[in-house]
């Protein structure tokens, strides 16, 4: 069983306050309430109230840097994330404005939004946190309050953007069922993500195993399956 993070929990040796941004009340209570009932990822709310994140021991192969570390992968997808539900894009808009107006406020100024991530490694075993810095995703992404509490047609897109512009897939094909079939959304996003980062994680004989496995129709027909046959090929060493 994964261990959820209390409320009250440090998760650092030594982790002194975080300067973050104001959280609307409503998106505090939500995820208070649904980190209690186990309802949504306990990362969400160690981020909203104190900044940071302490992410689990992996088992990976330490000899062989051909691939790289799977918290090091993601890394970018939680970049965009904490300018998401910290609203650093409603921060520049407003610093626009207030630029324009040349009236200074509180609500003008931008955060230097910076999020400590505990990543365990061999030189690194907890001691020290990488402070990574928040990053815009790209266009006018609404507040996390719109994101989540918003329930028109609109706002439902603009979640669904949202997260398929995170996973590098905002693209139309991405939504077309011709191309994904919209069940097969997720993992298609995932392989997406994968396949554009620089250091190679899947080759192609491998994507293409993944993709015919997921996507085929013809697993659905039993009869095919039934009469499907592997054609078994050796090659002897010259």
């Amino acid at each position: 069983q994964s261990c959820k993070i209390s409320p009250n929990e440090d998760i650092s040796p030594a982790s002194p306050k975080m300067n973050l941004p104001v959280v609307a009340p409503e998106v505090m209570r939500t995820a208070s309430e649904r980190h209690q009932k186990g309802l949504m990822s306990p990362y969400i709310y160690q981020i909203l109230t104190q900044g940071e994140m302490k992410l689990p021991v992996l088992l990976e192969d330490e000899n062989h840097k051909e691939f790289p570390s799977i918290h090091l992968l993601y890394r970018p997808v939680r970049q965009m994330v904490y300018a998401i539900v910290f609203n650093l894009h409603h921060y520049m808009y407003m610093a626009t404005k207030g630029k324009d107006k040349a009236v200074r406020t509180e609500k003008s100024e931008v955060p230097d939004l910076r999020v400590r991530e505990w990543v365990w490694s061999k030189n690194n075993p907890y001691q020290s946190p990488d402070m990574v810095k928040a990053e815009q995703i790209g266009w006018g992404v609404p507040t996390i309050q719109r994101l989540w509490f918003g329930g028109s047609i609109d706002d439902k897109r603009r979640r669904l953007r949202a997260f398929l512009t995170c996973m590098r897939s905002d693209t139309p094909l991405m939504l077309n069922p011709a191309y994904v079939p919209q069940h097969l959304l997720v993992m298609a996003t995932v392989l997406r993500y994968i396949m554009s980062c620089n250091k190679p994680v899947l080759r192609k004989p491998e994507l293409d195993a993944i993709i015919v496995q997921a996507f085929s129709p013809e697993l659905m027909n039993a009869q095919y399956l039934q009469e499907l046959q592997v054609r078994h090929e050796t090659s002897s060493l010259q």
